[in-house]
């Protein structure tokens, strides 16, 4: 009896502490006499001999807790604090759009400046669009007064004004000659349609394309000279070029060769066809290395217009120089659908690891195999902001091993993103809502046997997420800066899907592995100083960061129900040329936790990345 409890105890307590490394323990074995039985993982997921478990009861092992728990992270947990902390290439900016102003340009001193004119009525010709009721309200303020010629202007321009806040950008109002009687003032009103657009890249391969785009984007089939030239059709035309990796453009708006008409012109820039970048940081896990050195190249258009490969690496400085450590590989390649911003992409990845420390003497290493395939859609796309739509199909499998046992497992999971961001007046917000439906699947009885005891992960599973930011400038140098992200679920979820509380990207007084949690929320809230020097963007920074989660959706034995929280605060120092340089160092100190495990001191992040 006592036999089969032992093997039962130490099972459970094995499998727990993959699934949930800060709060269970599988410390290193005293290894002492007896013959160690061990079962290697195939493809089939059927035992070659005996579990590692009965060798253990048989040698009088004792699988037990300690004091100070800290339980050896598997390959779904490494490779999730692995994802939160990789290196995101700097954003670029709104796109400028320097079109041509076709306002009513202000008057100059004549000699007829002073001469006024009784205004009583106004009355538009070759007005569209806008109902003859909303350009009256536009003129209301001027009727019933004397005027100047100057005044009248700033009247046309009003009208002008009105039509570009309904959308419409190539819009002239004129004072043709003519002679007032009974203060009625004609006005002619012309809102500018498009001719053909025309593209300027260096490029001939590209040509086609481009001006396929941008002709769908504006007169959605062809431009014949009586589509109207709308903001939101330039917007989405803009965006689309410049949506495509690797490419820069400018948007022109030109008086056109026929009446009435808008030359639409969109440059741009030689397509930059290699790009890449090399990170440098220390925000990897204490049991693979903290220096962490990432790699990537992407190459564009190099089958097809506006497609991209990306091959990216990552590997702790350890596993460069020693056995232990994590390195993974990426490839990715997608490419344009159609020519309405529809994207298709699809990539691999494999990830390895060896734990060093206390972990040396279990052998406890494992890897990852994962290959996604996703599709995305701009949904709107504005100088104002956009929103877009992906979704996503990802396999991966997991296997961890430690003194030869091995443990497999597969997660399914489809999910699907809508994000958005909007620009303001010196603001920006975003956010970005996911809803993932996926299934863990154990290969073995007996981890389907412990699963069932234990935290019943097994089977489908869904997972929600919600994340926002938002910064408001103060005033030229000065910022302030705040951002939430959350994760519900509906069950237990694997050690992949968990929400990662710590690290250079949650709260930074802590490291990426000392909380992962099903369900949780981490808020950061930061005052921002920027300014130029030494041909760099200089942000500096006081910050405070929380973060509380429940370790299990659903307790399921003694402990299991612990709601975890975390709080820190500290400075950095942020440096950035455009998409070249960037620098970071951050020191962040806790503030309160109540974590059963030393998760260590006080944290000095420090991140360089150049990007070519």
């Amino acid at each position: 009896m006592g036999a089969r409890c032992l093997l039962a105890c130490s099972a459970v307590k094995f499998y727990a502490a993959e699934q949930r490394p800060t709060r269970f323990v599988l410390p290193p074995p005293n290894v002492g006499s007896g013959i160690l039985m061990t079962r290697s993982y195939s493809s089939g997921g059927s035992p070659v001999a005996a579990p590692l478990f009965i060798a253990l009861v048989a040698a009088g092992l004792d699988v037990s807790a300690q004091a100070n728990p800290v339980a050896p992270p598997s390959a779904g947990a490494l490779g999730n604090q692995l994802n939160q902390e990789l290196p995101q290439r700097l954003p670029s900016r709104p796109i400028d759009i320097p079109l041509q102003d076709n306002a009513t340009q202000p008057p100059v001193d004549t000699q007829d400046a002073n001469l006024t004119v009784r205004l009583e009525r106004v009355r538009f010709d070759g007005a569209q669009v806008l109902s003859d009721a909303q350009l009256q309200r536009a003129v209301l303020p001027w009727l019933g007064r004397d005027l100047t010629l100057a005044e009248l202007r700033t009247m046309m321009a009003a009208v002008e004004q009105l039509y570009q806040l309904h959308g419409y950008l190539a819009v002239s109002v004129v004072l043709p000659v003519q002679t007032m009687l009974d203060g009625e003032l004609r006005l002619l009103v012309t809102v500018g349609r498009y001719q053909q657009p025309v593209v300027n890249t260096a490029g001939e391969r590209e040509q086609a394309f481009l001006n396929a785009l941008v002709v769908r984007a504006t007169c959605k089939q062809a431009c014949d000279g009586q589509t109207l030239i709308e903001t939101a059709q330039v917007d989405r035309a803009l965006y689309l070029v410049n949506d495509l990796p690797g490419v820069s453009a400018r948007g022109t708006l030109k008086a056109g060769h026929l009446p009435a008409t808008s030359a639409f012109g969109v440059n741009v820039a030689p397509i930059k066809r290699v790009g890449g970048y090399l990170d440098l940081n220390n925000f990897g896990n204490a049991y693979t290395g903290r220096e962490v050195l990432n790699a990537g190249v992407q190459l564009t258009s190099a089958l097809l217009v506006g497609d991209q490969l990306t091959l990216d690496g990552v590997s702790s400085l350890e596993a460069l120089q020693h056995a232990t450590g994590l390195q993974q590989v990426s490839a990715n390649y997608s490419l344009p659908i159609g020519t309405l911003g529809t994207r298709f992409g699809g990539g691999f990845s494999h990830f390895e690891y060896r734990l060093n420390q206390q972990f040396e003497p279990l052998d406890a290493h494992g890897q990852a195999d994962t290959a996604n395939a996703w599709v995305s859609h701009p949904l709107w796309l504005s100088h104002k902001g956009r929103v877009d739509v992906r979704l996503t199909h990802e396999q991966s499998r997991y296997v961890d091993e430690q003194l030869r046992y091995a443990r497999a497992r597969d997660v399914d999971t489809t999910t699907l993103d809508v994000s958005g961001t909007l620009y303001g007046n010196r603001k920006i917000a975003g956010w970005r809502l996911s809803t993932t439906m996926g299934a863990l699947t154990y290969h073995d009885p007996l981890d389907q046997m412990f699963d069932s005891a234990t935290r019943k992960s097994a089977g489908h599973f869904t997972r929600q997420r919600l994340d926002a930011f938002g910064l408001m400038g103060l005033d030229y140098n000065w910022a302030v800066y705040g951002a939430l992200r959350t994760q519900v679920s509906n069950r237990n979820l694997d050690s992949a899907q968990g929400f990662v509380m710590g690290g250079a990207n949650g709260v930074r007084a802590f490291n990426s592995n000392a909380a992962s949690v099903d369900e949780g929320w981490q808020a950061s809230l930061e005052m921002r100083y920027q300014r130029p020097a030494l041909g760099l963007q200089w942000t500096a920074a006081g910050f405070y960061d929380a973060a509380q989660g429940r370790v299990n959706r659903n307790a399921w034995g003694a402990g299991s129900d612990a709601q975890l929280r975390l709080s820190g605060a500290g400075v950095y120092l942020a440096g950035a040329q455009d998409q070249q340089y960037s620098v970071r160092l951050t020191y962040a100190q806790r503030l309160r936790d109540n974590l059963d495990a030393d998760v260590g001191s006080d944290q000095l992040w420090l991140s360089l990345t150049r990007f070519f």
